[in-house]
Order: C-alpha cells, then sequence, then structure tokens
C-alpha cells in the first residue's frame, strides 16, 4: 500500500505536495521538478482498440484538463477533441490542431507561458550524428521529443511540449538518461525531423531513405542547400575567431558609469562600491582586470580577483577606463540580465566550493565564475544578428550546443580567446575555456572542476538544481569533497541566500 495520504499527491521525483482544500483540479505542476502530476493517476496506455477504453483515457489526460483549466480551450471544444483523441495513434494537442480547435502559435505561445522551459529555435540547429541513434525513429515521432545535445547521464530535448510527462518518461526509461526539455515550434520540429531522420525501407534497389511526415504540421520548404549552408557557416567561423580576437570592449550599463563617478573621491565607500558593480556586470569584471594585469601596473597575468584589481587601479584611474567603454541602455540590459544573474551566481557557488574544497582561493574562483560566459557577451559584440536567434534565457550545456551550430564556436572558448587576448590570468582563461570538459584544464583542472560544478548547481533565479548533483560527482570526487561537505556547502549556501 502507497503511503501517501489522500490528500497529498507524489510526483515522480519524490515531491510531495498537499492539494489544497476545497481544489476541484485534477492536474497540479510540481513545486520541484515542474512535471504535471495527475491527481488520480490512471494505468499506462494501452492500444487495445476498446472505443470506451480510449475515451475514459482521453478524459484523464492530463494535458487536456490542463489546456482546459488554464483557458486555452472550453468544455465544448474539450468533447469535440475527446470524440476524435486515440490515444495510441497521437497526442491531445495534435488532436486539437488537426481540428483547427487551436493552432500551433496558440499553443506554442501557451507553452512559452505555462511550462517555464527555456525556448530554443530548430530553424538553423544542426544535430549531431551521434545523437540520432539515442532515441529510435518511432519513440521520437511518437512523443514529439527529439535530441539535441548530451552531456554525461543528461540529455537535452527539443519538445513541442515540455509538459508531457508522459512522453519524457517513456524517452527516459529507454535511454537511461534524464531529460532536460526545451519547448520548440512544432513546424520547426517536422522540418528538422526530415532534416536528419529517415525511415529505411526494402527497395528493389536496395535500402532507400523515405521522409518522415506527421499530419498535424505540413513541411516547410528550406531556403538554402545543405552545400551553400555549410559554406556560409565555414565563412563566417574564421570571422567570428578574428573578430574576437580584435575586441578591445564590450558594452557595459550606462548606470555603471554614473555609479563609478559617484564612487570618486570617497575613499573605502567608494571602491566597495565599485567591486559590487563589477560583480553584477560581466563585461565591466572582465575590463578592470585586463588594464589591471596590463604592463603598466608591474604584475602582468597575476591579478586574479576583482578586489585586487580595483586596489590596484584606485577609483580614479577606474572612472577614466569607465568613461570610455561604449554603453548600451536600461532597455538592452534585460536582455542581458538572466546571464548578469546567472553569472553572479555561479560566482558564488564557486567561491563556496573553492573555500569547502581548499584547493582554490575563493576570491580568484569567484571571479572566474563570473567570466565563464563572458564568450556569451564577446559573440553577441561580433555576431549580433546571429545571436538574436537564440533565447536570452538559454544557459549551460544546452546554449553551448546552439552555439556550436550557429558560429562552430561555443562561448566558453570565446570567453578564453577574449581572456587571452585581455591578458587576464591564464588559470581563468583555461578554466573558462575548459568547463565544460574539466579533464583538459592541465595544472588549472581544480578552477574548471569548481565552474563545472557551479554551471551545474546554479540557476538564474539563485536557487540549487539539485537535480544535478550526480552530474558532479567526478567533479567532487576530484576535488575531494564528500558527501557531507557537499551537503554542508549546500546547507551554508541555502542559509546566505536566505539571509541576503
Amino acid at each position: 500500500m502507497s503511503d501517501v495520504h489522500p490528500d497529498i499527491i507524489q510526483c515522480s521525483c519524490g515531491q510531495k505536495m498537499r492539494i489544497p482544500a476545497g481544489s476541484q483540479s485534477q492536474v497540479f505542476k510540481c513545486v520541484r521538478c515542474g512535471a504535471l502530476v495527475d491527481r488520480h493517476p490512471t494505468k499506462s496506455r494501452h492500444a487495445d482498440g476498446d472505443p470506451s477504453t480510449q475515451a475514459h483515457q482521453g478524459e484523464n489526460d492530463p494535458l487536456l484538463n490542463l489546456f482546459l483549466s488554464q483557458g486555452l480551450i472550453n468544455e465544448e471544444q474539450a468533447a469535440e477533441a475527446l470524440a476524435e483523441f486515440v490515444p495510441s495513434k497521437e497526442k491531445i494537442f495534435e488532436t486539437l490542431i488537426r481540428l483547427q480547435i487551436i493552432t500551433e502559435d496558440q499553443l506554442h505561445a501557451f507553452l512559452a507561458k505555462e511550462s517555464g522551459t527555456a525556448m530554443i529555435s530548430l530553424a538553423h540547429f544542426t544535430i549531431d550524428r551521434h545523437l540520432t541513434d539515442l532515441i529510435p525513429i518511432e519513440l521520437i515521432t511518437s512523443q514529439w521529443v527529439l535530441p539535441i545535445d548530451k552531456l554525461g547521464r543528461s540529455m537535452t530535448v527539443a519538445m513541442v511540449c515540455p509538459l508531457d510527462t508522459v512522453a519524457i518518461r517513456a524517452v527516459e526509461e529507454y535511454s537511461g538518461l534524464r531529460l532536460r526539455p526545451m519547448l520548440c515550434k512544432a513546424s520547426e520540429f517536422q522540418i528538422s525531423l526530415n532534416k536528419h531522420f529517415r525511415h529505411k525501407s526494402k527497395e528493389p534497389g536496395g535500402l532507400t531513405a523515405q521522409p518522415i511526415t506527421r499530419t498535424m504540421i505540413p513541411p516547410k520548404k528550406q531556403s538554402e542547400t545543405p552545400t551553400q549552408e555549410k559554406a556560409a557557416t565555414a565563412a563566417k567561423v574564421v570571422d567570428f575567431r578574428e573578430a574576437i580576437q580584435a575586441l578591445d570592449t564590450l558594452p557595459v550599463p550606462t548606470k555603471i558609469m554614473n555609479l563609478v563617478d559617484a564612487s570618486v573621491g570617497t575613499d573605502a565607500v567608494g571602491l566597495r562600491q565599485i567591486i559590487a558593480a563589477a560583480q553584477k556586470t560581466p563585461p565591466f569584471t572582465a575590463r578592470l582586470l585586463s588594464n589591471a594585469n596590463s604592463q603598466a601596473y608591474g604584475i602582468p597575468g597575476q591579478v586574479n580577483s576583482i578586489p585586487m584589481a580595483v586596489a590596484l587601479l584606485g577609483d580614479e584611474a577606474i572612472s577614466i577606463v569607465t568613461m570610455a567603454l561604449p554603453k548600451y541602455t536600461t532597455a538592452d540590459e534585460s536582455l542581458w540580465n538572466p546571464w548578469n544573474h546567472f553569472s553572479q551566481y555561479v560566482a558564488k557557488v564557486a567561491a563556496l566550493f573553492a573555500g569547502g574544497s581548499g584547493r582554490v582561493v575563493p576570491n580568484e574562483a569567484y571571479c572566474a565564475g563570473l567570466l565563464h560566459g563572458i564568450g556569451v557577451y564577446a559573440l553577441a559584440a561580433v555576431a549580433e544578428e546571429e545571436t538574436k536567434h537564440i533565447d536570452p534565457a538559454l544557459i549551460g550545456p544546452a546554449r553551448l550546443a546552439v552555439e556550436e551550430q550557429l558560429f562552430k564556436l561555443c562561448h566558453n572558448e570565446a570567453g578564453a580567446i577574449l581572456c587571452r587576448r585581455w591578458n587576464i590570468p591564464e588559470s581563468i582563461a583555461t578554466a573558462v575555456g575548459c568547463y565544460p570538459d574539466p579533464g583538459k584544464a592541465g595544472s588549472f583542472r581544480d578552477l574548471a572542476e569548481l565552474l563545472f560544478i557551479a554551471t551545474q548547481l546554479a540557476t538564474v533565479d539563485g536557487s540549487l538544481n539539485r537535480d544535478a548533483l550526480t552530474l558532479c560527482k567526478e567533479s567532487f570526487d576530484y576535488l575531494q569533497l564528500g558527501s557531507k561537505d557537499v551537503s554542508t556547502l549546500i546547507e551554508q549556501y541555502t542559509s546566505q541566500r536566505a539571509k541576503a
């Protein structure tokens, strides 16, 4: 017997939630992982051909209940969809679109608001060949789940409906991997499916590739041939690298200049204000370190923390440097808020675990954490139009995959190029360049492992992604951090955040 109280439901991730008194809702969103949990879970679906069984299954479809409860469809439309819905053959959102009850754009807009997942555009995305073998085509087409990246035991997938827990569970059970869903448009899913996957059929002349089609969304014609796309991409790769090598500045918020101006002449208080400002804006941090590591100050390549750089430069020199930097407005700043916030939390987590391990000075780890994504800002500066195709909220391994397809250059490599161009210490440059694969960092592996841990655990809102702890086990082992050490550090971080 289950030990779960009738007024309590339990998600597959283990989270238990109490049903609000008087609630008539049949579906609830997990407070931990965001998955949909059915109030009265039904048995697995089986295509037994019994219309009454299929109708009953449709009525208990959690997605249909969600669409109904959140106002995407009404009772009459739900009944119309149920009359046509065959669970063994299609998803409920396919039925709704096929019957023209909703459009693809309406579904996408609804899920963009409700799912809370990052969005990805598949229009310019090429899937690596080894990923196409991870999931059989029958499972991809039936569940609308497309693999786009794999890191360790985690796989990033594009989904037309990231709230489809049935699809997520089916793919996780088959692959043995934990899925990281991203929202994509159905039409782009169809195009990508036809681009990267083919059914094999036996013909008189041997095996031939047959295009895969779904009746819900017709495929769109592509404007460029693969050869033309490849040639254009190859030409841009050189430009991006050379452009980053030539970068002397990155824009910073206008408010930074105002804050620095107000801090000049106020001694220690002003210097603390400048340090606080640098901690919120990675491009400003990079510029301060670049100047402090110039030959003019006598210790090039050795200034590896913000307090050290600020103390060395002084408020008047920093004011002159800041005035010469390009600025962006408050409106533009909002576009960078996800990365600014994420970088701050990566820095805090990296510094905390650095102190816990005793292998890296926390101030250096903090600085490296802030700069781990400096390549994102650099790529935006040299490839503005291409960057517009990437969701600003897209962070972590999934962004690396998108950048690889757009630029053939990921932000970690771009960041390393910029750090070396700007004379930032080699320990930070190497760690920034190698943080997705710390084993390649050589003598600076300690710092790279800390960045890997921090980028896995940190989130944009400052909470910790505890589900990623298993991905960090190898890094914890390398830094000789036991499970008790990790638990203590997590409690310490949570306590500090609660007091902030």
